[in-house]
């Protein structure tokens, strides 16, 4: 199988993880908040990193470098806003806007790595604002801080991606990417400590199966920006979204508009006039 052929695979195996953690994070947040929750997938994801990594003798190359502290810090925010924002809202909405990434990648390319910006780019971003002005009000009753949230999710991730592949392009392990997240993530989600005394044996289940799916899926993913041009996995992403929303409407019974589903594909468009111009 060809590199590219195998990236392709590893991403869109990884949007079937993602798809499930979603839901089991909507799940969650009824008795937790969005930044409890994260506190959790961070902690399980520090313990499975060091785990494997300390299992197979990985190295810890790239560790506690400019990349590295970087991608955690932006991860981290990415995720714990993107979880606060399926609390607030659902997962099928949270889950589109931050897969918004892909125009922020292109916008912070050209603002701060040195990137180009053609025409074909500000068509891209057009696109993807006015779908982003339809997700927003489509006609549901959810608060816009939960939409806010979930942009700047995408916000977060743009900057992320771009340390991603700088740190894959250095080799270092997608063990040790991941666990930069969930390091720079763990401290400011104990502010959410006292929640703890709400667990049982129930929930913690439901909290060590996401925390081993988020693992999984990024694992995937990582190892599969390894191979595949970032904005070309970033459509292969978009799989994560009709996924999540069938599995929301039968698990935890979410509704999805007419105008979600256009302010959907208006951005998938931009994303996709951006691959052809990348």
């Amino acid at each position: 199988m060809k590199n590219e052929n195998k990236g392709e695979l590893f991403i869109l195996s990884s949007s079937i993880f993602f798809a499930i953690t979603a839901v089991l994070v909507k799940i969650l947040t009824g008795t937790f908040s969005g930044l409890f929750v994260s506190l959790m997938r961070f902690g399980i994801g520090i313990v499975l990193a060091v785990t494997i990594m300390k299992s197979g003798k990985k190295s810890l190359k790239g560790f506690m470098t400019k990349d590295y502290i970087l991608r955690g810090i932006f991860g981290a925010i990415a995720m714990i806003f993107f979880y606060i924002s399926i609390q607030l809202s659902n997962s099928a909405r949270a889950a589109m806007l931050n897969l918004t990434y892909p125009i922020f990648v292109m916008i912070l390319g050209a603002m701060f790595y040195g990137h180009k910006i053609t025409k074909k780019h500000v068509v891209s971003l057009a696109l993807g604002v006015i779908g982003v002005v339809f997700i927003f009000y489509d006609g549901t009753s959810y608060g816009l801080l939960g939409n806010i949230l979930g942009l700047l999710s995408g916000v977060a991730a743009g900057f992320a991606i771009h340390h991603i592949s700088r740190l894959r392009a250095m080799h270092v392990s997608a063990h040790n990417v991941y666990l930069s997240t969930c390091l720079f993530g763990f401290i400011p989600a104990l502010f959410a400590y006292k929640e703890i005394v709400k667990i049982n044996m129930t929930n913690v289940w439901v909290f060590l199966v996401m925390g081993v799916m988020i693992y999984i899926a990024q694992y995937l993913m990582t190892k599969g920006y390894k191979y595949v041009h970032p904005t070309r996995g970033s459509i292969l992403m978009y799989t994560y979204i009709p996924l999540t929303a069938v599995l929301s409407y039968f698990v935890v019974d979410e509704r999805i508009t007419v105008k979600f589903i256009i302010g959907a594909l208006l951005i998938f468009i931009g994303v996709m006039f951006k691959e052809k111009s990348a």
